[in-house]
């Protein structure tokens, strides 16, 4: 009832949100949060066996804990005095067994900003397959995204903070 009641406004998020981000509509869905868009993600994969992720030095605490948490194998990508993700690093920590990529686009711990579609691109290049899934909790709503652009297959982000939305809003979006 409440969805019918709302659904002019509720179809405008998914609009809205597809034209600042350059998405489709139904590439998105609402949720409540960054970190319970991270976590519903992440609980949905299948991982093998000898699978592992590889995270960065600037992932936030909450993606961190849902890895412990589903005993998920993780590797640690350096980052640079500057902030700047370390490559050969990043290179050498892939490997057969590496199934996905998480990355924060803004750290909320330096405020050191990625350059996603550089790095997407180095990922790609090195194995194709390999899942990418993008944080912009800190930067979605003020720094400018072109989700087609950094050609990422997952990305999470948060509605009140940057985009002034009220707590408990967010949203997962998945690359056709």
């Amino acid at each position: 009832f409440c969805a019918d009641l709302f659904k002019k406004k509720l179809n405008n998020f998914y609009i809205n949100l597809s034209q600042l981000l350059n998405c489709e509509p139904d590439e998105i869905s609402f949720i409540s949060n960054t970190t319970v868009g991270y976590n519903y993600l992440i609980n949905s994969l299948k991982f093998k066996k000898n699978s592992n992720i590889l995270i960065f030095e600037n992932e936030y605490e909450s993606n961190l804990i849902c890895l412990l948490r589903n005993k998920i194998k993780f590797r640690i990508v350096r980052c640079l005095e500057n902030g700047e993700i370390d490559y050969l690093d990043l290179k050498s920590k892939i490997d057969k067994d590496t199934c996905l990529v998480s990355l924060c686009h803004l750290s909320s711990h330096t405020g050191n900003l990625t350059s996603l579609h550089k790095i997407t691109e180095f990922i790609k290049k090195i194995k194709p397959e390999i899942f990418i899934l993008v944080d912009v909790c800190q930067s979605v709503g003020q720094i400018e995204i072109d989700f087609k652009k950094i050609n990422c297959d997952a990305m999470v982000g948060s509605g009140r903070k940057y985009l002034r939305g009220p707590r408990g809003t967010g949203f997962l979006i998945l690359n056709k």
